[in-house]
């Protein structure tokens, strides 16, 4: 069983995607903590926008419904959205995991998780979807750990990714172009409907300044409060 081959994972960045709910994700979570001792824990969660706009105790379609009420939803189902990820960041900091999260936002979950693994590099995903560990995109690029109420079920898809800087980046390349759309684009700060948005670090730094990330620049990295300001003034 994995649980009894637990070792230090100390310096390495264990990637989990996690949904919307939180009390089904605990166990998974605590099953990494359990399993990576030491690693660096990046949550990565799809934002899927509702297909109703809330109207008159009904949902109408966006195309019907009018600006304001549009950009209210949208508004509310972002402070939702940061909510939850504060909640589950909150959850594995009081366990003292050094944690950060990283959200995109898609209307297809399998599209928005390939296009965070693109961006991330990401060699080993744990999920808790029997759905990803089917998904080719996904297989042929990283390690996928699927993980079901805090239980280890399977391990698929890539196992050795090369290690040879050139041939690294020669991998990397050519999965970019396999996965390049023209409504894919890199972080930026403030966050922008189409794009990555790193929702937090919480490392340990000095008041005011954002924390790094080792696999995001310094733009990327931004503290819970700034993004929330940033959300507050997209929307106003």
């Amino acid at each position: 069983m994995m649980e009894e081959e637990a070792v230090s994972s100390l310096g390495e960045v264990i990637y989990v995607a996690v949904g919307t709910n939180l009390v089904k994700e605990k166990p998974n979570l605590l099953w990494v903590m359990r399993n990576f001792l030491g690693a660096e824990v990046v949550l990565i969660h799809v934002h899927v926008l509702s297909k109703g706009i809330p109207m008159m105790g009904t949902k109408i379609l966006p195309s019907i419904a009018s600006e304001y009420a549009i950009r209210k939803y949208r508004k509310e189902e972002r402070e939702r959205m940061t909510e939850l990820m504060m909640k589950y960041i909150n959850f594995c900091q009081q366990r003292k995991v050094q944690v950060k999260a990283a959200v995109i936002q898609n209307n297809d979950v399998s599209l928005g998780l390939q296009r965070l693994v693109q961006k991330h590099q990401i060699k080993r995903l744990v999920h808790g979807s029997r759905s990803i560990s089917k998904q080719d995109a996904l297989l042929s690029c990283c390690q996928l750990w699927f993980v079901c109420n805090g239980k280890h079920i399977s391990t698929s898809g890539a196992t050795l990714i090369p290690r040879n800087p050139e041939e690294e980046e020669q991998y990397w390349s050519t999965l970019s172009n396999r996965w390049d759309s023209e409504d894919y684009l890199p972080f930026v700060s403030p966050p922008n409907d189409r794009e990555d948005e790193v929702v937090n670090d919480v490392e340990e730094t000095r008041p005011g300044t954002p924390a790094r990330c080792s696999r995001c620049s310094t733009k990327d990295a931004i503290n819970a409060e700034s993004l929330k300001q940033q959300l507050a003034a997209r929307v106003k």
